[in-house]
């Protein structure tokens, strides 16, 4: 039979066909590699004895004051850590791990090109930071085997690439290290087994005591990731040589991870330097003011913004009721004068819909949001008494549906 298919080859040759040859090049499989068991609620809060070990439906992010550096180093009762949890096989037989760069991205923010760009490829030789500043949608760790886990240098830490700028000091997210003392840290401990089994994929032998890298990593995003329901793990892993050469191995998870909503305001209409005059007016008469200031605002997704405004009280804490009528209070309030709305006591006015988050992906999300300012009118009832009256505005905020 093999005679007879040089021979067709030979004469098929003759008519003036060109052979090609069939070529392969055989790899490793990156999941023979990288296990990314996932992503687990660990200690509920700090200063809770009980750890949890869960799958969580969601994770929450840590509010900020919206000054830099956006997380504390020393966390407070209350602060919430989720563990990242992975197995790397110490060796992919030609070399042995020289670096792990894990990443958390958005993945409906970025696509798989995308991603790698910005997560990058870990630290390279010089020092230099690979991938690129984007908090809103990636959350950059790096593993490095040869720091001895337990010292005073963690082999666990923060990549932001945002530590090769000018304002090296504005981390993204806390990644808490793996070092001797303290509370909170993180973990790499050695074991021999990967993804519950003894063999070893990448030699097909048995695994040796100590051939993998389990990796136990505490980490709190900020309000700058984005909320959505596509938040993905991304490992590169590079595999040195003796020969200095390097081989990477990529593995994404499948499973998809959802950030939270969540919003804070940092500067309101209702801050005592902001509180709005209307000035003197006459019974009767009415006092527009425009171009007021509304508020500062930080929010992981497009929200909706809200204005409160409690009943009017005179100098004897005896409160007016909001109205036409001649012993009331008309307050109307909205983006410009063409669009007012006359406001009820307690009652939210939706001054602004889906306005636009901190954490769009052409925003520096380091930076909070300035609302788009608003006019209001107060009118006075012909029967007011003639003394000076006062109250509250409240800025609300809200996720747009």
């Amino acid at each position: 039979m093999r005679k007879l298919t040089a021979l067709l080859l030979t004469s098929v040759l003759g008519t003036g066909a060109v052979a090609n040859a069939d070529t392969v090049t055989v790899t490793t499989d990156p999941g023979n590699l990288i296990n990314i068991i996932g992503i687990h609620d660990e200690v509920s809060e700090v200063g809770d004895s009980t750890a949890l070990l869960v799958q969580p439906d969601s994770i929450e992010p840590s509010q900020n004051t919206g000054e830099a550096p956006f997380y504390s180093d020393s966390p407070v009762l209350g602060d919430k850590f989720y563990k990242l949890e992975l197995e790397l096989m110490k060796t992919d037989g030609p070399g042995d791990l020289d670096l792990a760069s894990i990443c958390f991205f958005d993945g409906s923010v970025l696509n798989s090109a995308e991603s790698a760009t910005t997560c990058g490829s870990g630290v390279e030789d010089d020092g230099n930071i690979t991938g690129q500043s984007k908090p809103q949608s990636a959350l950059q760790i790096g593993f490095f085997p040869e720091i001895s886990s337990g010292g005073n240098t963690s082999p666990i830490q923060t990549i932001d690439p945002n530590l090769n700028s000018p304002t090296a000091g504005e981390l993204h997210h806390d990644v808490r290290p793996a070092l001797s003392s303290g509370g909170n840290m993180s973990k790499v401990t050695l074991q021999s087994s990967f993804d519950g089994s003894n063999d070893n994929y990448a030699t097909t032998g048995t695994l040796d005591s100590d051939s993998v890298y389990k990796l136990e990593i505490l980490f709190r995003p900020t309000d700058m990731a984005k909320n959505t329901e596509a938040w993905k793990i991304r490992v590169l892993s590079q595999y040195k040589a003796d020969d200095n050469s390097i081989s990477e191995y990529e593995e994404i998870s499948d499973q998809l991870y959802t950030v939270k909503f969540s919003n804070s305001i940092t500067v309101t209409r209702g801050d005592s330097e902001n509180q709005i005059d209307f000035g003197e007016v006459v019974a009767g008469g009415s006092e527009a003011i425009e171009d007021i200031d509304t508020a500062t605002y930080r929010a992981n997704d497009n929200v909706d913004l809200f204005l409160i405004a409690s009943q009017f009280e005179d100098s004897d804490n005896l409160a007016v009721d909001f109205g036409t009528a001649s012993t009331e209070l008309g307050l109307s309030c909205g983006a410009d004068q063409q669009n007012l709305i006359s406001m009820q006591a307690e009652t939210p006015l939706e001054a602004f819909s889906n306005i636009n988050s901190t954490s769009e992906s052409d925003f520096d999300a380091r930076t909070n949001r300035t609302a788009p300012v608003h006019d209001c009118t107060l009118a006075i009832g012909p029967a007011m008494a003639a003394v000076s009256y006062g109250n509250a505005m409240t800025i609300a905020i809200d996720a747009s549906n």
